[in-house]
């Protein structure tokens, strides 16, 4: 029942959350949200630059510059408000469940980058309030849509996987890179005759393949550790564990490696105490360990790990980029820090600092375009709406929250044009939310 009646005082009274998760999505809302869903992982930069679709470049459509799936999923708020009770059901998403204030300073954040920084819109939307209208839909999944959804997620991720192989054999990317010169020319750089390469998979950049396989890896581990796994994401975690050295994200690769002995060691520790809750069938870890260590081996011998090793004997100046950006940090005033690039002047300090791709630390670019006041307030209710996340699926979610910010510090992160966020929430809700 969508409302329940008070024998008592023959008053209506609402329906619970609890009780609208049970109802589900409405038939067309979720086939839109499913398709949201599947062009979030699916359709990366690269494959829209691909179909004529300018997402990345200078010129063109407003519209291109947003990302299908986040237009997809206000079709699928849109669709919601259609159906009986819809408006009801989804104000209680966004009202009674939290998201509301992370969704109005996102909205607020947009208005003052436009109007006070004349910074583009896109990156604000499609990295920052984009999860946040997600999350409103997910709290409203039945046990058998979430389930579809966890199979889209694990069938993207294997293809990711294949991908990454096939491009190592083929020693180019399956789909052509589309890489921008950040520093204010908006040109796409040609990088063909590049001495470095890596695969891009489906996500279509090395660090985000990387950054996304690597937030798989965690979360499923900690399943091991603190809950329980199912066969296919103990294959799941595994393909993408040996897929790690092909995307050769050296921040990711490190800081899923640093989580895995964490987990490990609070595990042991639980066990001292007395306080495990799941019991481990020790054949079968024996028999993951010994393929995961047997894949490692064969990988080696073929290869595979050539290039991470190759980039952590010569990260190519890689690290100097950081040492560049907390520069550049140091030079601001007083009044850039605050306000964000105020004056305009960020793109020119990045080419006289020679930093084309953008500024390479995630925090300190949040702090140089948008100012302190702006990057403190998403962060906080950033933080709120994770707080939501994890009342709803546990304790648990805050590993792969934390892996995701330590990891995505080193890049240029939420400040560009990213759907990582989104995967984020996405993969959190289908592997941790248990209806049963």
């Amino acid at each position: 029942m969508v409302e329940k009646m008070n024998l008592q005082d023959s008053q209506f009274v609402p329906a619970t959350s609890e009780e609208y998760q049970q109802q589900g999505l409405p038939k067309a809302t979720y086939i839109l949200l499913f398709i949201s869903a599947f062009l979030l992982l699916g359709v990366s930069g690269n494959i829209l630059a691909l179909l004529g679709y300018n997402y990345v470049g200078d010129g063109g459509n407003a519209l291109e510059k947003i990302h299908p799936s986040t237009i997809t999923l206000v079709f699928s708020l849109l669709a919601f408000l259609g159906y009986p009770h819809g408006e009801q059901r989804l104000g209680d998403s966004i009202f009674r469940q939290g998201a509301f204030s992370y969704i109005l300073v996102c909205i607020l954040s947009i208005v003052y980058a436009q109007i006070v920084l004349g910074l583009p819109l896109s990156a604000l939307i499609v990295s920052w309030l984009t999860p946040g209208l997600l999350l409103t839909l997910l709290i409203q999944l039945d046990k058998n849509q979430i389930k579809y959804l966890k199979y889209l997620l694990h069938g993207l991720l294997l293809i990711n996987t294949l991908m990454a192989v096939v491009e190592y054999k083929m020693g180019a990317p399956l789909i052509p890179s589309v890489l921008i010169d950040y520093t204010g020319t908006g040109e796409v750089l040609d990088i063909t005759e590049w001495g470095e390469w890596r695969a891009s998979g489906l996500f279509g950049h090395p660090l985000a393949s990387t950054l996304i396989c690597a937030l798989y890896v965690v979360a499923s581990f900690s399943l091991i550790c603190f809950q329980r796994a199912s066969r296919l994401q103990y294959f799941t975690m595994v393909h993408c564990l040996l897929a790690l050295p092909l995307f050769g994200g050296r921040t990711s690769i490190a800081m899923a490696l640093v989580f895995l002995v964490l987990m490990s060691l609070v595990r042991l520790w639980m066990e001292l105490v007395g306080r495990g809750t799941n019991y481990f069938n020790v054949i079968k870890i024996k028999i993951v360990i010994t393929v995961a260590i047997l894949a490692l081996i064969v990988a080696f011998q073929m290869g595979m790990f050539d290039q991470l090793i190759d980039r952590i004997q010569d990260d190519n100046g890689s690290s100097y980029t950081r040492v560049l950006a907390m520069q550049i940090l140091a030079d601001a005033s007083n009044f850039e820090l605050l306000f964000g690039d105020i004056y305009k002047s960020l793109g020119m300090r990045q080419v006289a600092y020679g930093t084309i791709y953008g500024i390479e630390i995630f925090w300190v670019g949040m702090i140089l375009n948008y100012g302190l006041l702006i990057s403190i307030t998403l962060f906080y209710f950033t933080w709120k709406i994770i707080v939501l996340l994890a009342n709803k699926c546990g304790p648990i979610t805050y590993w792969p929250v934390a892996f995701f910010f330590v990891s995505t510090s080193s890049g240029v992160g939420l400040v560009a044009k990213s759907i990582t966020l989104s995967v984020l929430f996405l993969l959190i809700y289908c592997m941790y939310f248990e209806k049963e």
